[in-house]
């Protein structure tokens, strides 16, 4: 009789999707195995790493020596981080971060991205081995937002570094990666958390990880520009998608990592601590989850036609 497979969808949120290596830590050491896994953006790096064999721990260790590695510091993605609404910040360091915010929006203007191609293609190299997907030890599948056909495409076959390159390509940072004719970006915009590429992938029962952020600017009143008030509404249009496409999860998690910036990489040790708390306050749900899906399964061939 076929083992029930058990399957995770990791959602994009940068540095918060680094609580996926807690909620992963959890389930390995209830011994509770990984039979699919599919991921959007830094959920989609996890994930390919644990596809690829590489345990909770290891992935956690590779990312340490990442974040002190030339690649990452020439990407300098540190830059990008807002101390505006930082408690305790001077006076001085909110001028000097909106300084900052103002010649990013304005490169945003006249640039296609602020990090080049050559240097997202460097760091997902460094992270992830040349292989195809359709080898991996772990059934496994990304999504990328398709800018041609204004629509979500799905990897689960071909090669891992290109498709987790589609999926990490937020808009702005990282420019569109050229495939087949067509123009990729990250796939939050249409997919944050893959429940249903995972179900496809041939998962029995799936459990989301949804590290999505609060928007950083809770007052109406603080938007002064009309790209505040895009920014807004586009926030807002995406956190409704989320919750239609988190009614496909059997069970979700929502580690408490709302608050962190998506490039502070320095909060990789807070990030795995929330995903792990997280991940064991839902334990008793995974394993009531599983033994009803259980039952279910196998009611249902008892009473299969033969």
């Amino acid at each position: 009789m076929r083992k029930l497979r058990f399957g995770l969808a990791l959602g994009g949120g940068g540095a918060r999707g680094l609580a996926h290596i807690g909620v992963l830590k959890v389930l390995e050491g209830e011994g509770i195995s990984v039979d699919v896994i599919a991921g959007t953006s830094s959920g989609a790096l996890i994930g390919a790493l644990y596809a690829c064999g590489y345990s909770a721990s290891s992935i956690e260790k590779k990312v340490i020596e990442f974040l002190d590695s030339k690649e990452y510091k020439r990407a300098r993605l540190e830059f990008l981080q807002d101390e505006l609404g930082e408690e305790g910040s001077t006076r001085i360091k909110k001028i000097v971060s909106y300084a900052k915010w103002k010649l990013i929006y304005n490169l945003s203007l006249v640039k296609l991205a602020l990090v080049s191609e050559k240097r997202i293609e460097a760091i997902v190299n460094s992270l992830l081995p040349d292989r195809n997907i359709e080898d991996l030890e772990i059934p496994f599948g990304c999504v990328s937002t398709d800018l041609t056909s204004n629509g979500e495409l799905s990897f689960t076959r071909g090669p891992l570094r290109e498709a987790v390159r589609a999926s990490v390509t937020i808009p702005g940072l990282f420019p569109p990666l050229k495939w087949r004719g067509r123009r990729l970006v990250d796939g939050g915009a249409v997919n944050l958390v893959p429940v249903e590429v995972a179900s496809n992938l041939g998962a029995d029962l799936v459990v989301g990880v949804d590290v999505q952020g609060s928007f950083p600017r809770n007052s109406p009143q603080e938007m002064k520009t009309g790209l505040d008030v895009i920014l807004r509404t586009s926030y807002i249009s995406g956190l409704f998608l989320n919750k239609f496409r988190l009614t496909k999860a059997d069970l979700v998690i929502k580690p408490g990592v709302g608050n962190i910036h998506w490039v502070n990489f320095d909060k990789l040790h807070d990030c795995v601590k929330k995903g792990e708390e997280s991940t064991r306050a839902r334990l008793a749900e995974i394993y009531k989850l599983i033994k009803k899906r259980k039952a279910k399964t196998l009611w249902k061939r008892l009473w299969e036609p033969r």
